[in-house]
């Protein structure tokens, strides 16, 4: 069994963005262990880039916030789950502080062995999800992450607009197609 970190950056319980992840979740949940992550649950403060991390015994951020709890809840999975609603052509704010504070010398550390986007956008024109899949492949080459799959799925606004869309189904065959042998 894999372990998979499921970070979701919307806030909407009912959006579009939670059910594409659930739609994941529940492909992947036969075969692996699933860790939720709901990134506004969270008061993470942003990246100050101040260095610290580089300067201090354990690669410790200044910040001594929540963010201590979730470092340890992401760097065991096997799997890092990005589900993101598009905002101005890139992550909801609450997840892009948590991803900039995984920027640290203790990133090395991590198990992470692959990695999944999930996103939803209101626009739906050719060039929507073009700036998240260049931070999603840059991401895949820097930390050499094996790039497990994506679902981006254009054109909804309101919850439940993605309801009904060949994208949930393709969540879930993409979540059931995971394992520890994917890898």
């Amino acid at each position: 069994m894999a372990k998979i970190a499921v970070l979701i950056g919307s806030q909407r319980i009912n959006g579009n963005t939670r059910k594409l992840a659930n739609s994941f979740i529940e492909g992947a949940k036969e075969h692996n262990t699933i860790d939720v992550i709901i990134a506004s649950d969270y008061d993470i403060p942003p990246c100050t880039g101040c260095n610290s991390c580089f300067k201090t015994d354990g690669n410790r951020c200044i910040h001594r916030d929540e963010m201590d709890s979730l470092v340890q809840r992401i760097s065991s999975a096997d799997i890092i789950v990005i589900a993101t609603p598009i905002y101005f052509f890139t992550v909801s704010t609450h997840l892009k502080k948590i991803i900039d504070r995984l920027h640290f010398p203790g990133r090395r550390e991590f198990n992470t062995k692959g990695l999944v986007l999930l996103a939803v956008a209101h626009n739906d024109t050719d060039d929507t999800f073009d700036s998240i899949r260049a931070m999603y492949d840059s991401s895949l080459r820097f930390f050499k992450l094996k790039d497990l799959g994506s679902v981006c799925v254009p054109g909804v606004r309101d919850p439940g607009d993605i309801n009904g869309r060949k994208e949930l189904e393709e969540a879930r065959e993409l979540g059931k197609s995971i394992s520890d042998s994917s890898f």
